[in-house]
């Protein structure tokens, strides 16, 4: 069953999960959570009590963990299972940016309006249950590990947009990077959409309250 889960590497079309690889998202653990705030820089004076602690003037945010559990049910020998982690591992074709050299991707749920931009860590398998020769099929559940290097990047659907635009209102002296599920990479406040296949971009704000989207 199709789930409408993407992923897409820069200058590559984005690819349907499911109909790539039959592979099927089963839940996400900190796709939308917070994460946690970096630990302050301090200087620990000989002379003075305690420490000197700089505190930054807005919310500073550390990368944070993402686990995405899937399943697999398809050919015998897991090939296509293989082909979908080898496509996690491997750098993107067109390299655009040092993040798209280190095998950053875009990730998004069409479904769930969630998304952001990972890099793959490792798997665990968490059930394997290889079927008979007369069934020529696999099934595997294994749970996949990311990071998040901005932990307040998040996706938003451009699909069936009445006007095939998106404006953005950022705060004085914050930013925002967007990139754009043909793998265009743009700092601009507004953007039209002209290709029907665009279902989505990622955004990631300088601060928790940079973003605007209308």
């Amino acid at each position: 069953m199709q789930n409408n889960f993407y992923i897409q590497k820069a200058g590559e079309e984005a690819k349907d999960i499911f109909a790539e690889w039959g592979v099927t998202i089963n839940a996400t653990q900190g796709m939308l959570e917070l994460p946690e705030l970096k630990t302050p820089f301090t200087r620990n004076w000989i002379e003075e009590q305690g420490l000197d602690i700089y505190i930054p003037d807005r919310a500073i945010f550390a990368d944070k963990e993402v686990e995405i559990e899937v399943t697999y049910h398809g050919v015998y020998g897991r090939e296509q299972f293989q082909k979908f982690i080898s496509y996690l591992v491997q750098p993107a074709e067109k390299q655009y940016t040092k993040e798209n050299r280190d095998g950053v991707f875009q990730f998004f749920s069409s479904y769930r309006n969630t998304g952001a931009r990972l890099v793959y860590k490792g798997m665990s398998f968490s059930k394997e249950r290889y079927r008979g020769q007369c069934f020529r099929k696999d099934t595997v559940q294994a749970t996949l590990k990311f990071m998040c290097p901005n932990g307040l990047s998040f996706g938003v659907s451009t699909y069936g947009k009445p006007s095939n635009s998106l404006t953005f209102t950022i705060a004085e002296g914050e930013s925002i990077d967007v990139f754009y599920s043909n793998g265009e990479r743009d700092f601009n406040k507004t953007k039209t959409f002209t290709k029907p296949d665009i279902r989505f971009c990622i955004i990631n704000p300088s601060s928790i309250n940079s973003v605007v989207v209308s």
